[in-house]
């Protein structure tokens, strides 16, 4: 049964093969915890096939959406990549390896939905920010900025719970 980001391996000859996908909100709902919500990703895939193995190119790019970490509203990241993998056939799957993929010889396509998936949330930056405004100023949401102030300058008081430990450190 062919998927719909499946790349059919039977009958390739030695060379070069370009794939586009288009990956869409879909994709990312049948993955349970996944970070993207909504998204319009180009997928193009590059597959060299070669005596022993096969050399594959990922280049995802486009919009994913997320949530703010700071004011937790949702906003559309842009996202770019490249990854490569190597593929060889062996006795069993084996993908242990995060270059490394080793299918079973004689698998007719090659299901690229655990690649997309994994590509395009490292390509996500590490913190996920709304993007400043074209004066400069933050693109979170106003009201919870001016909350986490409120907070963040409060924080700064004295607290009684913390004489205990604060005795504790000074006594080590």
């Amino acid at each position: 049964m062919s998927g719909l980001y499946s790349i059919p391996l039977n009958g390739l000859k030695e060379g070069s093969y370009s794939y586009e996908f288009e990956v869409g909100s879909d994709f990312f709902k049948g993955y349970e915890g996944s970070e993207i919500r909504d998204c319009s990703l180009l997928l193009e895939v590059v597959l060299e096939k070669l005596s022993g193995h096969f050399n594959v190119r990922f280049r995802l790019k486009g919009d994913v959406l997320v949530t703010c970490d700071r004011c937790l509203e949702e906003y559309n990241q842009y996202v770019e990549s490249e990854n490569r993998l190597i593929v060889k056939t062996g006795h069993e799957y084996d993908d242990s390896d995060p270059d490394l993929l080793i299918i079973p010889a004689g698998m007719s396509e090659f299901d690229l939905s655990q690649f997309i998936y994994d590509y395009s949330h490292l390509a996500m930056p590490i913190r996920k920010i709304h993007p400043d405004g074209p004066e400069g100023a933050s693109g979170c949401d106003p009201e919870m900025i001016k909350r986490l102030a409120e907070i963040s300058a409060g924080s700064n008081e004295e607290r009684p719970e913390w004489d205990k430990l604060k005795k504790l450190l000074h006594e080590n």
